[in-house]
C-alpha cells in the first residue's frame, strides 16, 4: 500500500511529518498522540510510522492561521458559567445586605423621627423643662446605664462590619482568586 492512497477503512495512510502538517501540529504533538494511542497509526515493515487519517480530520486552511485551540468554546463557556454565577451570587448577597439594613432601620428608626416624636410625648407629657438626673456633684448621674438608642447603635455597628465581613469577604476573596 502506498502513502496517502486511502486504506479499506477509509483512511488516509501518511507519514508522522505529513500528519503533522495535515494536522496543523507539530511533529512531537504527532508522537505525543501516537504514544497516548489518540490517533491511529501502524508501523510499516522497515520501521516506518504512519498515522492512519480521517478524511475529515484535516484541518481547514483558516482554522491552522486561527492559532486557538479545539477546546477554545469550552474554555469560554466555563468562563461565562462562572461569570453567571459571581453574579448570582453577588445578587444574593445584596439580597441579604438589603434584609439586614431594613431590620437594623426597624430596630434603630432614624434620628430625626425619634427626636421629634420625643419632644412631642415630652410637650404632651409635662408642660416645663425636665432635668438629668445629677449627683451630688451637679454633673450628670455617673451610674447611669446607657440609652436603648446607644445600644441600638453600638449593635447596629457591629452588624454591620459582621456583614461585611461573612458575606462581602468570600466574594471579594473569588473575585481575587479567578484571576
Amino acid at each position: 500500500m502506498e502513502r496517502g492512497e486511502p486504506t479499506t477503512t477509509g483512511r488516509r495512510r501518511v507519514t508522522v511529518a505529513e500528519a503533522s502538517e495535515i494536522l496543523g501540529v507539530t511533529v512531537e504533538a504527532v508522537r505525543g498522540r501516537i504514544k497516548r494511542d489518540t490517533l491511529e497509526h501502524e508501523k510499516a515493515a522497515d520501521g516506518t510510522m504512519y498515522v492512519l487519517l480521517k478524511p475529515d480530520q484535516a484541518r481547514p486552511a483558516a482554522d491552522q492561521s486561527s492559532g486557538q485551540s479545539p477546546d477554545h468554546p469550552l474554555i469560554v463557556t466555563r468562563l461565562e458559567n462562572e461569570v453567571q454565577f459571581l453574579r448570582e451570587e453577588l445578587a444574593r448577597k445584596d439580597a441579604i445586605l438589603l434584609s439586614m439594613t431594613e431590620a437594623m432601620k426597624a430596630l434603630n428608626p432614624p434620628p430625626e423621627a425619634s427626636s421629634e416624636a420625643r419632644e412631642s410625648d415630652v410637650s404632651e407629657a409635662s408642660p416645663g423643662p425636665t432635668e438629668t438626673p445629677t449627683d451630688a456633684g451637679g454633673g450628670p448621674q455617673s451610674g447611669a446605664e446607657p440609652t436603648i438608642e446607644g445600644r441600638r447603635a453600638w449593635l447596629w455597628w457591629w452588624v454591620a462590619w459582621l456583614l461585611l465581613l461573612v458575606i462581602l469577604a468570600p466574594a471579594i476573596w473569588l473575585i481575587i482568586n479567578s484571576f
